[in-house]
C-alpha cells in the first residue's frame, strides 16, 4: 500500500485538533470563564462515536466526532464540554475522576442502565443545565 493509500485508509482516524473558533468562543461566553475557553482544545477523532457519545472531555481536550463539526447544536455541545473543562480544572484530575465515576458507579450498582446512570452524573446534569439555559 502506498503512503497516500495508507493515509486514505486511515481517514478520520488521524486526529486533528484546534482551539475554539471566534464564533464558538462567543457562543460559550458567559457560561464559563475565559481561562477555560483559552485552555479548551477540540480534538476531532471518531472515538466518541464508538461509545455512543457526541463528545468526551478529558481535562482540557474535547474529543469529538469530525462529522459533528458545524452541526445544528454544535455550539451548545461545545458549551456543554466547556463546562466539563471548568469542572476538571476546579476539581483536579483525581477529584473530577472520583466525583464522576463514583456517581456513575453508584447508579449502575443500584440497577440503572448505562444511559440512565450517565444522565444522573452531577457533572453531566450541571453541564446540560448550564448550556441549555444559555442557549434557550
Amino acid at each position: 500500500m502506498s503512503g497516500d493509500g495508507l493515509l486514505s485508509a486511515l481517514g478520520s482516524w488521524i486526529p486533528r485538533w484546534r482551539r475554539l473558533t471566534d464564533d464558538e468562543r462567543s457562543a460559550c461566553q458567559g457560561i464559563v470563564g475565559d481561562p477555560d475557553l483559552d485552555e479548551l482544545i477540540v480534538v476531532f477523532t471518531p472515538l466518541p462515536r464508538y461509545w455512543g457519545a457526541s463528545a468526551t472531555t478529558l481535562w482540557r481536550w474535547v474529543l469529538t466526532d469530525p462529522r459533528r463539526e458545524g452541526d445544528v447544536g454544535w455550539c451548545e455541545l461545545m458549551a456543554h464540554e466547556a463546562v466539563h473543562v471548568e469542572q476538571w480544572r476546579d476539581r483536579g484530575i483525581l477529584g473530577f475522576g472520583v466525583w464522576y465515576l463514583d456517581s456513575y458507579l453508584r447508579s449502575r450498582l443500584a440497577g440503572k442502565g448505562h444511559w440512565d446512570a450517565y444522565e444522573e452524573v452531577p457533572a453531566e446534569a450541571e453541564a446540560r443545565e448550564r448550556a441549555a439555559r444559555h442557549f434557550r
